[in-house]
C-alpha cells in the first residue's frame, strides 16, 4: 500500500517545518504555495514532493491541486490548512474593508473551500483522513488592531468543532504553534518565540494517532499536554469554563 498522502498550504515559516517532520514520518506531501520562485526552493529542499502554484483562495487552483496530487501520488489522506495572512492593522474605523474581507477570505474562506473538497473526494471513495487547521492566539486571546485575523481563526476554530460532529468518520483538530519568529510575525513579536518544532510534533501525532477524545479541540501545541489529554468534554474549546469543568477542577483541588 501506498504511503499516505498530506495536503499542505503556504510553505515560508511553519509549513516548511511540517514538511520536514510529515517526510521524516513517511508521509507523501503535497504543498500548494503562493509565489513560482517558492517552486523550486521546495523541490531542492525537498525532492519527491508534489508542488503547486496559485491563490489558496481559488476554487480553481484548488481543483487543480488536488488532481495533480492524485495524478502524482494516487491517493490523498490528510489536509493542513496552515496558509494565512495577518491583514490589514489598525482599528475597525481605520481599516479597508476590501483589505477586511480580503484577510478572511485567505484565513477562512480557502480552508472552508479545501476542507469542502477534501470531504467530497472521501464521501466519493468511503475513506476517512485528518484535517488540521492553524489556529493561533487570534483565537484563544483577543488581538487589538487585528480584528480581521482574529475573526478569522476564530471562526476556524468553531469549523472544526463543528466539522468534528457531523463527519464523526474523519479527525478534525485545531491547533496552535504558540508565538513563532516568522516573516508574518516580524516587528510584531513581544514575548520569546517558540520552537516551531513542538507544532510539528503536534501534528505528526495527530496524523498518526488520530486520537478521538481530541476531535474537534484547540490544542496549543507548547503549554498542553496532549499525549496525556483529560477525555472529559469541555476542555479546550472556545466557550466559557460551563459547570462540568468547574466540577472537574474542583475535584482536582
Amino acid at each position: 500500500m501506498s504511503r499516505p498522502v498530506v495536503l499542505i498550504t503556504g510553505y515560508r515559516g511553519l509549513a516548511e517545518t511540517f514538511i520536514r517532520a510529515f517526510l521524516c514520518a513517511d508521509f507523501q506531501v503535497s504543498v500548494l504555495v503562493h509565489r513560482e520562485s517558492a517552486i523550486n526552493a521546495l523541490r531542492q529542499s525537498f525532492p519527491g514532493i508534489c508542488c503547486d502554484v496559485g491563490d489558496v483562495a481559488d476554487g480553481v487552483t484548488q481543483q487543480r491541486w488536488l488532481h495533480k496530487t492524485l495524478d502524482s501520488f494516487g491517493r490523498v489522506d490528510h489536509l493542513i490548512n496552515n496558509a494565512a495572512v495577518l491583514g490589514p492593522h489598525g482599528r475597525l474605523h481605520e481599516i479597508e474593508i476590501e483589505e477586511f474581507n480580503k484577510t478572511l477570505e485567505i484565513n477562512l474562506e480557502a480552508p472552508v473551500r479545501l476542507t469542502q473538497l477534501w470531504l467530497q473526494y472521501h464521501e466519493s471513495k468511503k475513506s476517512h483522513g485528518v484535517v488540521i487547521n492553524l489556529s493561533g492566539g487570534g483565537a484563544a486571546n483577543p488581538r487589538p488592531g487585528f480584528s480581521p485575523y482574529a475573526l478569522s481563526k476564530t471562526a476556524l476554530v468553531r469549523l472544526t468543532e463543528n466539522l468534528s460532529q457531523e463527519y464523526p468518520q474523519h479527525r478534525f483538530y485545531a491547533i496552535s504553534p504558540g508565538l513563532l519568529a516568522t516573516n508574518m510575525t516580524k516587528g510584531l513579536m513581544t514575548g520569546e518565540a517558540q520552537d516551531p518544532n513542538k507544532a510539528a510534533d503536534l501534528a505528526t501525532f495527530l496524523l498518526d494517532t488520530r486520537p478521538h477524545h481530541l476531535n474537534g479541540k484547540l490544542i496549543h501545541a507548547v503549554w498542553d499536554d496532549y499525549r496525556n489529554a483529560p477525555e472529559e468534554d469541555g476542555w479546550w474549546t472556545l466557550r466559557r469554563i460551563d459547570e462540568k469543568c468547574r466540577k472537574i477542577v474542583s475535584k482536582l483541588d
